[in-house]
């Protein structure tokens, strides 16, 4: 009901125009636009799937977040969000006008990739969201007693689909209606209610852990791991040895640098035009940024992962009571979160974190369908459709797109079978074509429009090849493969063409002021500017980016020893988080205005 009542309290205001509704009108304060961030991050299939790692694998689970890469937001903290911002645009593919101009050879070809790689992110979150959430609905309402109130048959194998639809129409009410502006507020009222719920959570989880033992094989309780997983669940749990079989992760040191070598180049291409983009240009200032993007890992991570460890702990306490089996026989550990919480827990709680989780849902999928408009109303209809369309055209358009991308989401979600493998095909195959090329446009100054349209096209057609022969927990190993080709591409593409306009070239560079190789540039705006002062803080983002990811694994894993009571961990993490805040105070926040 709030959720509503904010629409429609904000639509007059997100109707003034086109950027107060899509980026607030870039009035939102950074730690509202952080916590409306980490609101969206914090959805219900992500939670799912989490939760099923962290049951199987124990403290190991921290490490794999890494395949989206979850240290892509220290990255953005420490320096890729300021030269975002700096760009003062509305949508990623806005943003390549001030990087590459308007008549440089391959703009439109780039601009469209862009979009169309914008469009197949957003709907495959749309379809990961939906599943996960039908999923979920599905324990809380069983089809044996809904059916009788519904006037027609629905086959059993569609029955989270048809509760997705249902959810899927509220959320796209809100969303559509108030713009930016709703989606942030609607974003902080779930938080509140998913924080209260998570602590609750958290202290039940304790209690019933003082006068029970989890059962759990030997290794489970550590983090740290060699080149195998080595975590044998025979005599325990026999069925999570299929779970570590089907995905794919018991050769866990080659999983881990495969994941964290193509993290790093995803993280170094910045954020994926997504909501989290959004987000970011949402900002008041390039300042505001970096702290919005830093927030996020504050206010999420603690919280979410008392749930995730809460809701884990509680599962194995209650393992032989569950019934796990999906329609044909196998054991779903996905569906662990939704059968622990309504089973085990009290009344109230349950309630509570129904309604936070599918208010989470609804902010991943009102951020995923704002982001998706964004890309469908500035950069296809206002730019090639009809430019100079009035602001009540504009705004029937954002309506208009809002239904359409919402229906062929959820379209889309009757094709997937599970959260693995959507989540596979956004993170190891789209992503990683999108790699290369985006690297390449922040810090080599010769790559132009026409490298950017070829390394995205090789790197995308590839990933879709991919996604349809190879086994999608396999996808991630192709990673080289795919990064070589878009690489290739990129390279030859670029070579193709002439060199971006040097007046397009000089006032990009000292905008966004990047550092890498950008001598060309550096010297001819020196020529002219003798007192500008070109970025030198490569070492020192590094620096910081290395010490900022040692941050985020101990806020990552601090809930999961306090839950657990592992005393000794838990105050060695706390020492460790206290030691980098003051360094960080010194090397980052300190000098946000220097940088």
């Amino acid at each position: 009901m709030a959720t509503i009542v904010i629409g429609l309290w904000y639509r007059k205001k997100a109707r003034l125009n086109q950027e107060s509704y899509m980026l607030g009108g870039k009035s939102l304060p950074w730690y509202m636009l952080g916590l409306s961030d980490a609101s969206d991050m914090f959805d219900i299939s992500g939670t799912m799937w989490m939760v099923s790692l962290c049951f199987a694998y124990g403290m190991k689970s921290i490490w794999i977040p890494w395949l989206w890469p979850v240290f892509n937001q220290i990255f953005l903290m420490m320096y890729l969000s300021r030269w975002l911002r700096r760009s003062n645009v509305s949508t990623g593919a806005e943003w390549l006008k001030t990087r590459f101009g308007t008549i440089d050879k391959g703009v439109g070809g780039s601009h469209i990739i862009v979009i169309i790689f914008a469009l197949f992110s957003c709907f495959g979150y749309l379809a990961y969201g939906f599943i996960g959430l039908g999923k979920f609905i599905e324990i809380f309402a069983p089809w044996s007693v809904v059916k009788a109130y519904i006037p027609f048959y629905i086959a059993p194998q569609y029955v989270p689909q048809f509760y997705g639809i249902i959810f899927t129409l509220f959320a796209m009410f809100y969303s559509i209606i108030g713009g930016m502006h709703s989606i942030v507020w609607g974003d902080v009222i779930k938080y509140v209610i998913m924080s209260i719920a998570c602590v609750w959570i958290g202290i039940v989880a304790m209690t019933r852990l003082h006068s029970h033992t989890l059962p759990i094989p030997n290794g489970w309780l550590s983090p740290f791991f060699g080149t195998h997983l080595d975590l044998h669940w025979t005599g325990v749990i026999n069925e999570v040895n299929d779970k570590i079989k089907a995905d794919g992760y018991s050769l866990f040191g080659v999983f881990f640098m495969m994941m964290t070598f193509r993290g790093f180049f995803a993280a170094l291409a910045g954020p994926a035009p997504n909501y989290d983009m959004q987000k970011i240009l949402s900002t008041r200032s390039p300042e505001e940024a970096s702290k919005m993007s830093g927030f996020v890992n504050v206010i999420l991570l603690p919280i979410r992962y008392t749930l995730i460890i809460s809701l884990t702990a509680l599962g194995l306490l209650y393992y032989h009571q569950m019934n796990l089996k999906d329609a044909t026989g196998a054991t779903d550990f996905e569906t662990v979160l939704p059968y622990v919480i309504n089973n085990f827990l009290p009344v109230g709680l349950v309630g509570l974190l129904l309604a936070g989780l599918l208010g989470a849902f609804m902010s991943t999928f009102s951020g995923t369908v704002n982001a998706a408009q964004a890309y469908i109303v500035n950069d296809i209809y206002v730019k090639y459709v009809e430019p100079k369309a009035s602001t009540k055209k504009i705004m029937t358009m954002n309506y208009l797109t809002g239904i359409l991308v919402v229906t062929i989401g959820v379209l889309l979600g009757f094709l997937v079978k599970n959260i693995n493998e959507a989540l596979q095909f956004i993170v190891a195959a789209l992503y990683s074509g999108y790699v290369a090329s985006n690297v390449l446009k922040w810090h080599w100054w010769r790559f132009n429009a026409s490298g950017f349209f070829w390394g995205m096209l090789s790197g995308i057609a590839t990933a879709m090849v991919l996604a349809w022969t190879v086994d999608a927990t396999h996808i991630l190993y192709w990673f080289p493969v795919l990064f070589g080709v878009s690489l290739v591409g990129s390279v030859i593409g670029t070579f193709a063409a002439p060199p971006t306009e040097m007046a397009v070239l000089r006032a990009f560079y000292t905008t966004v002021r990047p550092w890498g190789a950008w001598d060309p540039i550096k010297k001819l705006v020196m020529a002219d500017d003798p007192s500008f002062q070109p970025n030198k803080n490569f070492k020192l983002n590094m620096f910081n980016v290395v010490v900022g990811t040692i941050a985020q694994l101990c806020l990552t894993i601090l809930p999961m020893y306090l839950i657990l009571r592992q005393k000794l961990p838990l105050l060695a993490t706390v020492g460790i988080l206290l030691v980098i805040v003051i360094i960080l105070k010194k090397t980052w926040w300190n000098k946000l205005k220097d940088y």
